[in-house]
């Protein structure tokens, strides 16, 4: 079996070169001890420092035991330890294995090191538990395709290595090597779906089916390669409809034909690590968002995998994925920057052409949002508000709010990124920059 892991995993970690260590997840039962084991016995052949960490639910009253009993096997072993504990309802445990599984992988990425690889101890039988319950859900090819042997937690690489080994096979290991383990008694417990399938209807398929659920697995790795080649030709699609990674363009994306269309809709959302959306939310986007007029403005809210809100919005026959905005006050500045916004993105002026200097009595302000301000763009023969030249721009809508906005006193000097007041043009100036991305347009 050893073999096997540590070619697996070897192959798994060609795809991290900036791997730094490896991090067992230890609940202490068999699963997760023999990859304790087997993780030990690879970073000695390779050098690789390892730890592992132990998530304390406190659903059980054996809890405290499991995480003593944990702490104590690392110990033996010179495994260096880390528990974390969460607070998961009863609720929850029963109803929500998503959120619980959020929760998990929340605490373990909080604990571990930086650049660490996270193990966790899914085999093949769990594959086929999670194809079953992905089935009653009505997912397509990718959900079908079951969990992934290299998948991320935001930017934390999980590994399973043991996909390709039966929970049979890891417990004649626990047997012949000895190794002690825990049990937990909630994995009896046939109200939880996951449980229901493995001790009542699985064994059931097997008996009736000799190697059913080896099928099973072998159909899961079958459509993950379907998927991928579904990925490719979504990349490939991508790279014709981005204008830049959040936006894209709406006319070439409807000539596409709708499932390939939705393909390429799913490779988008998957890059910027949003919740998969249900067909039913799918089918919702295309209808609200690729057919709707083209005056029309509508938007679809989603949530990323960490939980923060985002949205699929419309305009000016583009698509954009827009991330959920602070409020963005109006604050003094002094020159030169930089300057740091409340959304993390940097202001800075530096000497060249675009505005003057402030006389000493010019107090300098960035303010958003004031649309009614009223500027005479370089290159325009007259004044208008704000509002109007934005719109002119095809600025979108959300975006108006976002742009930071110089003010000398009360007269609006600069619209960073866009253009300069005519009244206060210099060629020895001052250039107003922000360091992170904005849709840019020409200057005016």
């Amino acid at each position: 079996m050893y073999t096997r892991f540590a070619t697996q995993l070897e192959n798994l970690l060609n795809e991290l070169p900036q791997c730094q260590g490896l991090a067992v997840a230890l609940s202490g039962g068999l699963d997760s001890m023999v990859l304790l084991e087997l993780a030990q016995r690879f970073v000695k052949d390779k050098g690789m420092p390892l730890c592992a960490i132990h998530i304390h639910h406190g659903l059980s009253a054996n809890a405290d035991d499991w995480q003593a009993f944990s702490a104590e096997q690392c110990r033996m072993r010179g495994i260096v330890f880390y528990s974390e504990q969460v607070v998961l309802s009863e609720q929850t445990r029963l109803g929500i294995e998503a959120k619980a599984r959020q929760a998990r992988y929340q605490a373990m990425d909080k604990a571990l090191p930086a650049g660490y690889a996270l193990l966790l101890g899914q085999h093949s039988d769990d594959q086929v538990e999670t194809f079953f319950l992905r089935l009653k859900r009505g997912a397509g090819l990718k959900g079908l395709g079951g969990m992934q042997a290299l998948s991320y937690w935001q930017q934390r690489p999980l590994l399973r290595p043991l996909l390709g080994i039966s929970r049979k096979q890891l417990q004649q290991y626990v047997e012949s090597h000895g190794l002690e383990h825990i049990h937990d008694e909630s994995n009896d417990d046939s109200r939880f779906d996951r449980n229901f399938l493995r001790n009542q209807v699985l064994p059931l398929l097997n008996k009736r089916f000799p190697g059913f659920s080896a099928k099973v697995a072998q159909t899961t790795e079958l459509l993950q390669q379907q998927q991928r080649l579904l990925d490719e030709i979504a990349a490939q699609d991508l790279t014709q409809l981005a204008v830049n990674p959040q936006q894209l363009s709406l006319a070439p994306l409807m000539a596409l034909g709708a499932a390939r269309a939705n393909n390429v809709l799913r490779y988008w959302l998957q890059s910027h690590d949003v919740a998969m959306p249900s067909q039913l939310q799918l089918q919702s986007l295309c209808e609200q968002l690729l057919n709707a007029r083209a005056d029309s403005q509508p938007s679809l809210s989603l949530r990323t995998h960490s939980g923060d809100e985002v949205s699929v919005r419309r305009f000016n026959e583009q698509l954009y994925l827009v991330e959920n905005q602070v409020e963005l006050l109006a604050q003094q500045l002094g020159c030169p920057g930089p300057h740091t916004l409340k959304d993390a993105r940097v202001l800075s002026c530096e000497p060249g052409q675009g505005v003057r200097a402030p006389h000493a009595e010019e107090q300098v302000w960035v303010r958003f949002g004031v649309l009614n301000a009223r500027i005479r763009p370089q290159h325009k023969p007259y004044g208008n508000k704000l509002s109007h030249w934005l719109k002119e721009l095809k600025v979108p809508p959300w975006e108006r709010q976002r742009i930071p906005l110089i003010f000398y006193g009360d007269t609006l000097v600069a619209v960073v990124g866009y253009f300069y007041n005519y009244d206060f043009l210099a060629q020895q100036g001052l250039q107003w920059q922000l360091k992170t991305t904005l849709p840019q347009s020409p200057l005016m």
